[in-house]
């Protein structure tokens, strides 16, 4: 079930942060200032198995992540499905280098549309979007 994030949900969406992305996780007071301006969806079955963050003004999608077991199960491509369906179009950025995570968008039907130089400090990002 996919829902709005609430404080109960933060220790298991560190847990996942923390596992995505190790070198750069979102500290708790990041996630509590995403989930007070931004919209901040959780997927849940009995435990969160992954979250998306969005804004709902520019369909900027902000952060998604998956528990590393429940990849490839459908949970990211339905958190984007919802953004999508709230949104109409989604635009994000990537690094250059993650093939996972640009396979995975384009999958979606995600599409380049243009590059940040030096967007994350050592590489650069590209922007892709969806209508």
């Amino acid at each position: 079930m996919i829902r709005k994030f609430e404080i109960r949900d933060l220790r298991d969406v560190l847990e996942i942060e923390r596992e995505s992305f190790p070198k750069t996780p979102y500290s708790i007071s990041v996630l509590l200032y995403l989930s007070r301006y931004y919209r901040f969806m959780v997927y849940d079955e009995d435990r969160i198995l992954g979250y998306v963050v969005y804004d709902t003004t520019n369909g900027h999608v902000i952060s998604i992540a998956v528990r590393a077991e429940s990849r490839r199960a459908g949970v990211g491509s339905e958190l984007m499905a919802a953004a999508l369906k709230e949104c109409g179009s989604l635009w994000l950025e990537v690094r250059v280098s993650n093939e996972v995570a640009k396979s995975f968008y384009e999958k979606l039907g995600f599409r380049v549309t243009g590059r940040i130089e030096g967007y994350y400090g050592d590489e650069d990002a590209l922007i892709m979007t969806k209508d």
